[in-house]
């Protein structure tokens, strides 16, 4: 059998186990009392030994597990859950990294909590922002590693503006854990945000990206160098050999925003409104489109990305 596949297994055995053990462990206590009185000790002491793996399965296994297969799935509908795996855990800095994190999870949802923004001021804000950089850095550079924790911890620091650790913690995350998995394009955001554009076109030659993200990305690298001829070389063989173009579109409005080509920037936006129709996000900015307000467009469309850091947002 697969090591990890066992090792799946195993845990979950464990689980049920400490889910038992709330009803099996007063039975037996029950059972090594009336033992005892019985004049039984060596059965009572055996019975009340056999708690042991219940009541470890339970302060655990049991907290390790909700802590896997609940926060990374969404913290925010499990609450409860999450409260009872860090009450309840014993150790927890010496559990799976999952646990280590929770704190950063609860810090998190605070800060996104619109009633909470409301009412926040920059001291309390600011705390909370490192109380999630600190559990997470302790998650993800833990024993062993939690790759959402990492992912997490990159995003915050590529909102504080701290590009060079969120490249570092992405790089990690995907290579470091396990090279299996695609690399997420924001890494190369983090790369064009800290005006590294060499070590852009480096990690999309090196780093296990999609196909797509390698050609429409190499484009937008290139239009942040100034290139714009080789930008709209690679964007212009795209969309002639690509049924799927509305990202290659939206890159080479871009680059002839960039060029000051207003008539065709608008040319490829509106193309864009009719491929993805009512529904689609630039419908609503059709109005601005027609109006050549593609300055406003363009920070609009960034900030839907998730593309502006937090000391640059209003």
């Amino acid at each position: 059998m697969d090591k990890i596949l066992f090792l799946y297994f195993l845990e979950l055995f464990f689980y049920f186990i400490g889910m038992a053990a709330l009803v099996i462990v007063p039975v037996l206590i029950l059972i090594s009392v009336y033992l005892y009185r019985k004049n039984k000790k060596c059965l009572g002491s055996l019975s009340l030994i056999m708690t042991v793996p219940f009541i470890l399965s339970f302060y655990i296994a049991l907290p390790a597990y909700i802590a896997s297969y609940v926060v990374s799935d969404n913290a925010g509908e499990h609450s409860r859950l999450i409260n009872f795996a860090e009450k309840i855990a014993i150790f927890p800095a010496d559990l799976k990294s999952e646990i280590v994190a929770i704190p950063a999870f609860k810090a998190q949802l605070l800060l996104r909590s619109q009633r909470f923004h409301s009412a926040i001021n920059d001291k309390e804000r600011n705390d909370l922002i490192n109380k999630i950089v600190y559990y997470y850095n302790r998650a993800c550079f833990s024993k062993n590693s939690n790759k959402s924790s990492c992912k997490e911890l990159s995003k915050v620091y590529g909102l504080l503006g701290k590009y060079d650790e969120a490249i570092y913690v992405y790089e990690k995350l995907y290579f470091g854990i396990d090279n299996d998995f695609y690399a997420d394009k924001k890494l190369i955001d983090y790369y064009l945000l800290n005006k590294d554009y060499e070590g852009a076109l480096k990690a999309l030659e090196t780093q296990k990206f999609s196909e797509d993200i390698k050609i429409l990305y190499k484009a937008e690298v290139y239009r942040h160098m100034g290139k714009y001829d080789s930008a709209l070389e690679i964007l212009n063989r795209y969309i002639k050999t690509h049924k799927y173009t509305t990202n290659a579109l939206k890159y080479r409005a871009y680059v002839y925003h960039d060029m000051g080509n207003i008539k065709q920037s608008k040319s490829d936006y509106m193309a864009i409104v009719k491929t993805q129709g009512a529904k689609g996000i630039y419908k609503n900015y059709e109005y601005f489109i027609k109006n050549s307000d593609l300055e406003w467009l363009y920070n609009r469309i960034r900030e839907n990305e998730g593309f502006n850091p937090l000391n640059e947002q209003k």
